[in-house]
């Protein structure tokens, strides 16, 4: 994924949450945080939700406000949640990680 299409999908992200639930506790986390440092090809992206169910609760109100080009798909028993972003063709992926999130976590 080009860093171009990496920074519009952050940042349009930051704009649909802003002023709801999820405001501030949106987070770009593993390997896309560590390729865009290290300036090599983003190959995929993860998101990290500090709600409880928060990663499945943003999928599904990503979906119900017309933000994703498919369905979501929803894994309760991992806490996780992969739907289709809708400005590009890539997944984005919402990882069961149950740890706290330093200032190092890149934030949409």
């Amino acid at each position: 994924m080009l860093k171009s299409l990496y920074i519009d999908i952050r940042n349009r992200l930051r704009e649909l949450i802003a002023g709801t639930e999820f405001d501030g506790k949106v987070f770009f986390v593993g390997g896309c945080c560590r390729d865009d440092i290290m300036g090599t090809e983003i190959k995929d992206i993860d998101i990290s939700v500090a709600l409880p169910d928060g990663g499945i609760r943003l999928a599904m109100w990503l979906h119900e406000n017309g933000h994703l080009a498919g369905e979501v798909s929803a894994f309760p028993e991992f806490h996780t949640a992969k739907f289709p972003f809708l400005m590009s063709s890539w997944s984005l992926s919402i990882p069961a990680r149950n740890h706290i999130l330093t200032a190092a976590a890149g934030t949409p």
